[in-house]
């Protein structure tokens, strides 16, 4: 298991402030998207800390050597995808009528779901990307995605990153949890 940190903009610039971001987690669930080279290097079961960057410098430093305000971590339990998934074909699905999920960054329909099986996050989106280029499909997207936990520390100096980052975060006490592994096809996805 790899712990992560990823930098939520919750802050006074953000969308919404952070908490409104740790209600909605606690409801249903965190949901990040990232690019596909960034979520393949992540596993089911890793843990990804959420954290509001507080920078010390000004100009060009200003993401360097600030602090980190960790408030909380999801453990990744689903890979949500937008576009067509091949391995979603053949699979035990769970096809249901939409849910509609409404965050305050943008709301999208989950159509179906199905257990991931022994297939690695890596596998399935490099699967994906490669059926929908061959195809002439368009790129999918991923979110990643699992249960919010509440974790307040400071960590620092720490530098800024738009991605994630790995991190060897020490003495915490993190909830034993059950991970489920699925893939959740996710439909109607409009950002705000």
């Amino acid at each position: 298991m790899k712990r992560y940190i990823h930098y939520v903009n919750a802050g006074k610039t953000g969308i919404y402030g952070k908490d409104v971001f740790v209600d909605e987690a606690k409801k249903i669930g965190v949901n990040r998207a990232f690019p596909a080279n960034i979520a393949k290097t992540v596993n089911y079961g890793d843990k990804i800390y959420l954290a509001i960057f507080k920078s010390k410098q000004s100009g060009s430093l200003r993401f360097q050597d600030g602090q980190a305000e960790v408030f909380g971590y999801f453990t990744v339990d689903s890979l949500n995808i937008i576009g067509k998934c091949p391995l979603l074909q053949g699979m035990i699905i769970n096809p249901h009528p939409p849910i509609n999920v409404k965050r305050s960054c943008g709301t999208y329909n989950i159509t179906a779901t199905a257990p991931a099986g022994n297939h690695t996050i890596k596998e399935i989106i490099e699967s994906t990307d490669t059926h929908n280029k061959e195809n002439n499909n368009p790129k999918a997207k991923y979110f990643l995605a699992g249960k919010f936990y509440d974790y307040h520390t400071n960590l620092s100096p720490i530098n800024f990153s738009r991605s994630i980052v790995s991190h060897n975060i020490i003495n915490i006490k993190e909830a034993i949890d059950q991970c489920i592994n699925e893939i959740k096809q996710i439909d109607n996805y409009q950002r705000r």
